[in-house]
């Protein structure tokens, strides 16, 4: 369990700490000085996911307003502020740089949850203690991050963790976070499954789609698994995930969540849960029921239609 979020990481060896940059033209200014036939001034994260985050981060200080998309649910990349955004022992760390707009950085939280409806509440609750008591055990392993205040305050006093105090100024300052769309596609769908009415071993049901490039949560009732798959109607992401599905007197139950930009799947009242972040066009907003061999009965479906279901 923890969060994070960029920092500036600079060479103690060439530069001093009053000269550490505190804004692009700063930045610029030192890289150019820094500069000579046999070294750069500076280096960014150019490809993959870190990428696309440093991009984000630049439109944040730039004063994008919504990450990708505004409130209108258009896609905002070629607004001003995204155009702004594409102008060891001797490491040293200080808070992420600030544009127009002042501080920006997107948070990468990683976390840990336990459903309300666990049939072991006593040792889930106790699990949960552990963990937020045990947070500072994350400053000991690798990455060195952590998810409490308290954990990053103390380990910055520490040498070798400077990186903390860096994160937790970052992690202060303003930042812009995602904007929904309004009137984004927002509902729940819960399905009650009677495996011995279903001929066909599949059940799909397609989320955020349009025609065939939907996100697709497929039932397999003889493997006894459910899947979340993203590489048939996802505009950036790809992948597929997988859970286990109890068939209980030959019935099982799903609860689907969906967002304009999340979609989560329960199994068994809760007993497992897969989520992640989605990328749909805007014009992706059908859903689709179907068994993709043979006809089947299914027991009984519940759709809700929400304002939204995230904060």
């Amino acid at each position: 369990m923890w969060v994070n979020a960029k920092v500036l990481i600079y060479r103690k060896d060439l530069i001093p700490e009053e000269k550490v940059p505190a804004n692009w033209e700063e930045y610029q200014a030192l890289a150019e000085e820094l500069t000579t036939d046999d070294m750069y001034g500076t280096t960014v994260f150019g490809s993959g996911s870190d990428g696309v985050c440093s991009f984000l981060d630049f439109s944040c200080q730039a004063g994008a307003e919504g990450l990708a998309f505004d409130k209108d649910g258009k896609v905002n990349i070629t607004d001003q502020a995204y155009v702004d955004a594409l102008g060891a022992d001797k490491v040293g760390c200080a808070p992420m740089i600030a544009g127009s707009a002042g501080i920006g950085a997107t948070t990468g939280p990683w976390y840990e949850c336990v459903m309300k409806n666990s049939s072991n509440q006593e040792m889930a609750m106790k699990y949960v203690e552990y963990m937020y008591d045990h947070n500072a055990d994350y400053m000991d392993l690798t990455l060195k991050i952590a998810g409490r205040t308290s954990v990053y305050e103390e380990a910055g006093n520490e040498a070798g963790n400077e990186h903390t105090t860096a994160v937790l100024e970052t992690l202060g300052a303003a930042q812009k976070r995602y904007l929904y769309p309004e009137g984004a596609k927002s509902f729940r769908l819960e399905f009650w499954i009677d495996a011995e009415k279903l001929a066909s071993r599949y059940l799909e049901i397609g989320v955020l789609g349009k025609g065939e490039e939907a996100t697709v949560v497929s039932v397999d009732l003889l493997g006894k698994m459910v899947s979340l798959d993203k590489s048939r109607g996802d505009a950036y992401g790809r992948g597929r995930m997988n859970c286990p599905v109890e068939i209980q007197n030959g019935r099982c139950k799903l609860l689907i969540l969906v967002d304009h930009s999340t979609a989560e799947v329960y199994v068994d009242e809760g007993r497992y849960c897969i989520t992640s972040n989605v990328y749909p066009r805007m014009e992706q907003t059908e859903c689709w029921i179907r068994t993709p061999y043979k006809k089947g009965v299914i027991e009984k479906i519940r759709i809700s239609c929400l304002e939204k279901f995230w904060e």
